[in-house]
């Protein structure tokens, strides 16, 4: 029996919805997942800034013990150009007593580890000495390259005081490479990448103007 063609083309028709049912499910999970996520990332937004920033703060207050600071701090963000130095999420603020910028407090990643990103902040006096420097986090090798951190050693101390001009460009560098910055026993990518990390930050802050010349 031959079916009339308004039933063939319903038949027809019924098939391919059959055969596109699985993408359109699909698509309606990937749709509902994406929606659901958006919504996660927009309802705990705010408390993730609020831990971010909290943590910065416990970071600044070790770095400049004799301040009394909140987190009016970060207030005064300021955009950086990262050039190419290689630096990334480069962050800015200019942390000021009354009128005057008091210091500069900035953050940045430096993707140049043994295993990957380091991300590290830094105090930074107008005049362009270094205060402080302190890793935030990082991935580096547990006995190796996590001298770094302050709990394992003052390496990170040996930039306290030091500037664009102090050592002089060449020494910016590990010793074995012929610079002055100590590398540790078995691991020299850490320590490389972190001091062309900072040295890359004063590059950075001194093209953007934010370091005043001295007189």
């Amino acid at each position: 029996m031959t079916l009339s063609p308004i039933k063939a083309l319903l038949t027809q028709l019924n098939h391919r919805l059959d055969s596109a049912r699985p993408a359109v499910q699909m698509w309606v999970f990937a749709a509902v997942g994406t929606l659901l996520t958006s919504l996660f990332f927009f309802l705990t937004r705010p408390a993730v800034e609020r831990h971010e920033t909290q943590s910065l703060l416990a970071t600044l207050e070790e770095l400049m013990p004799e301040k009394t600071l909140t987190s009016a701090a970060f207030k005064e963000a300021v955009e950086v150009h990262a050039m190419a130095s290689g630096l990334s999420k480069v962050q800015l603020y200019r942390l000021r007593e009354g009128e005057r910028i008091d210091a500069l407090f900035l953050k940045a990643t430096t993707p140049e580890g043994y295993s990957g990103d380091i991300e590290f902040a830094m105090v930074v006096q107008p005049e362009g000495q270094i205060v402080g420097v302190r890793v935030l986090r990082h991935r580096e090798t547990p006995g190796l390259g996590d001298w770094i951190e302050t709990a394992r050693s003052s390496w990170i101390r040996t930039f306290e005081g030091r500037s664009l001009e102090d050592p002089p460009e060449m020494l910016w560098r590990v010793k074995k490479e012929g610079g002055m910055f100590d590398q540790f026993t078995g691991a020299t990518i850490t320590p490389r990448a972190l001091v062309k990390g900072v040295h890359d930050s004063l590059k950075i802050l001194k093209a953007q103007g934010e370091i005043r010349e001295r007189p």
